[in-house]
């Protein structure tokens, strides 16, 4: 039988546990020095006491938002500001911590902050995050397939979605479509991948591998829309028989099509091109582009969303496993092929 909390004490505890009375009370509050291992075995005995502080607990309502080092794009934008619309309804306030170049674990840097629940956006290396997973508390990610065991998850249909956009240019007449895509290859841009490569196969075409061009690692860090015209340029001087692209998202596909409008073609005249993400400029474009939606702000919504449900029942809460649909958005940047007739 436990025992009642007030005959146990603070000291009791950090005997019990082999550790000082600072170190349970940096439990208790949230607050970060303590290891993992560390701060499981105190919960146990806190647990096990029935043990409660004899003063008022603070209850953050911190919302930890990872970001990686040196990266802000339109992505980042759209899946915040759908984070932040659910937050400001429930009172919780989002912390944007960006990704430490220290050595610091992700769990570290929120502890650090006393944040009460995670989301990760555009996730690099796995072993960064795997730890939030064995905490406590509520993790969720966007876009990202790794399994991180204790994490929740919220994405978007790119295979679909890469289908429906080729499909589209299929349908207009074009048969020799290229690719332009990043040197790094996350999840959801391998099944984009999948889906250009299946599509074309399924309509018979001989894929031309220098159809397919891929950023530098060093361009990395590069602005998206500059590796657009490389890659566009590039696509231009080796296979200029392309009359069609598809684009690893709106921005290489921006820069595309300055490099074909600096090249003197027209759009969709000569070269037809399709994105990936729809953001809000992209209308705006001239041509205004057609674009695979990817619903970010309603994905950031949904993930704090389920934050807010795991604080408000911790007990009853499961974490989320959602894939959100994509729709094709056609505008003026993609037509029929020239001498096409249906």
């Amino acid at each position: 039988m436990a025992r009642k909390s007030q005959d146990v004490s603070i000291y009791r505890i950090a005997d019990e546990a082999g550790v000082s009375v600072a170190t349970v009370s940096r439990v208790l509050n949230r607050r970060a020095g303590v290891s993992e291992d560390m701060r499981y075995r105190i919960d146990v005995l806190l647990r096990k006491y029935n043990f409660k502080a004899n003063y008022p607990q603070p209850r953050s309502s911190r919302i930890a938002v990872l970001i990686p080092d040196g990266y802000f794009s339109t992505y980042l934008r759209e899946a915040i500001s759908g984070i932040q619309e659910y937050a400001a309804k429930v009172g919780l306030s989002v912390n944007i911590i960006i990704q430490s170049q220290d050595g610091s674990s992700a769990l570290e840097q929120v502890r650090d902050q006393q944040c009460a629940g995670v989301i990760v956006l555009l996730a690099t290396e796995p072993e960064y995050y795997r730890d939030l997973g064995l905490s406590e508390l509520p993790v969720i990610f966007l876009d990202y397939a790794f399994q991180v065991k204790g994490a929740g998850m919220i994405g978007h249909d790119a295979y679909n979605g890469g289908c429906e956009a080729m499909r589209h240019l299929l349908k207009l007449g074009h048969k020799k479509i290229g690719l332009l895509r990043y040197n790094y290859i996350k999840s959801d841009h391998l099944s984009r991948l999948n889906a250009y490569e299946k599509m074309m196969d399924e309509a018979g075409i001989e894929r031309n591998p220098n159809w397919i061009m891929c950023g530098s690692a060093e361009e990395h860090y590069s602005p998206r829309q500059s590796i657009g015209i490389i890659l566009m340029n590039h696509l231009l001087d080796r296979t200029p028989e392309v009359t069609a692209v598809l684009a690893m998202d709106d921005l290489i596909a921006t820069g595309a099509i300055t490099a074909i409008h600096r090249r003197g073609l027209s759009i969709p005249g000569d070269i037809s091109i399709v994105g990936f993400d729809n953001y809000p400029e992209s209308s705006c474009l001239f041509p205004a582009l057609t674009s695979v939606d990817h619903p970010i702000s309603r994905a950031g919504y949904l993930a704090m969303e389920a934050i807010a449900k795991a604080l408000k029942a911790p007990t009853s809460w499961t974490l989320p496993h959602t894939i959100l649909p994509t729709s094709l958005v056609v505008r003026e940047s993609t037509g029929p092929v020239k001498n096409f007739h249906k």
